[in-house]
């Protein structure tokens, strides 16, 4: 999916904040309305940085209930509870202990949440990053289209460490990477990329920049360009090439070259790579069944299943 970027001419200097789109909901995300095989809970998704400071979607079944927003927001609060579940997947929530929120939607779709007893963050990172993802979340909600903040019940232009909080929030690029891009209305345009933690355990979305209208061929050969953040996994080997894409109704068949089979030498890299591209592949356009062969042969993973993931990630 993708959001071409209009900005007036100029040149800005992209930062490695742990701030790609939040907004645009995935295929899959029709499940993210619908209850779940075990009556009366939702599948919600929620944001998280992680430890190597990443901002990320996990899935997570919530009990269904009134205001559910404000429900999913709650689990980024800080109680003991919520930081234990979140540590045992290495991430951090973003709000601390002893706030208390209240969610307002009007009917055009722009929720209003109201933090109160919020004390001073120690950053503006921090700053950035509860923002972000409170308004990544409630955006996951298809009755939702846009996020505006009062705290204690008053509208601020910024926070104390200066992250503006004074317009509606209707969309966010997250894990943006690093280096210079010439930004223009008609030229410069964002896609989304997903790449591997160090550790594989989480799919972790990332912004780059092109002067390019992207396509699914050319986002998958970024893809196997690897990743620019440190902390990210390169699942594909130097000197992999792609040697075409074909879609044909919901199936991705994806061919690249012989140098893919060194991922043999390290357990689990087919299978993230494989992650990889088709989370990457959704992002432009719906697939629910990808094919990955090498040099026009369909590539064997062993005894390791594979199957194409509902969400990024999923809470466990």
């Amino acid at each position: 999916m993708l959001r071409r970027l209009a900005a007036v001419i100029v040149c800005i200097l992209i930062v490695a904040l742990p701030l790609t789109s939040c907004k645009e909901k995935e295929p899959m995300d029709v499940w993210d309305e619908e209850v779940s095989a075990s009556a009366g809970y939702r599948r919600t998704v929620l944001y998280y940085v992680t430890d190597d400071g990443f901002m990320v979607p996990i899935m997570k079944l919530l009990p269904w209930e009134e205001g559910i927003g404000r429900a999913a927001v709650s689990q980024l609060i800080g109680t003991e509870v919520n930081k234990s579940a979140a540590s045992r997947m290495g991430l951090n929530t973003v709000l601390p202990e002893g706030v208390e929120l209240h969610l307002r939607i009007n009917d055009e779709g722009t929720a209003t949440l109201d933090i109160a007893n919020l004390p001073e963050l120690e950053s503006a990172s921090e700053e950035h990053s509860m923002v972000t993802a409170i308004a990544c979340t409630l955006l996951e909600f298809l009755t939702i289209s846009s996020v505006r903040f009062t705290f204690d019940g008053e509208r601020l232009n910024k926070l104390p460490h200066g992250t503006k909080v004074s317009g509606e929030i209707t969309d966010a690029s997250l894990n943006v990477e690093p280096g210079t891009v010439n930004v223009s209305a008609e030229s410069t345009y964002r896609m989304t990329l997903y790449f591997p933690n160090s550790s594989a355990s989480l799919n972790i979305p990332v912004t780059r920049y092109t002067t390019e209208m992207p396509t699914v061929e050319s986002a998958v050969k970024e893809l196997i360009l690897g990743p620019i953040h440190e902390g990210l996994l390169e699942c594909f080997p130097d000197e992999t090439m792609l040697l075409g894409v074909d879609i044909v109704d919901t199936t991705a068949t994806v061919n690249v070259s012989r140098e893919f089979l060194a991922v043999e030498d390290s357990p689990g890299t087919a299978e993230a790579a494989y992650e990889a591209l088709f989370l990457t592949i959704n992002e432009l356009q719906e697939i629910t069944d990808l094919r990955l062969q090498v040099e026009g042969d369909d590539y064997e993973f062993g005894s390791r299943p594979v199957s194409a993931p509902m969400y990024p990630n999923e809470f466990r």
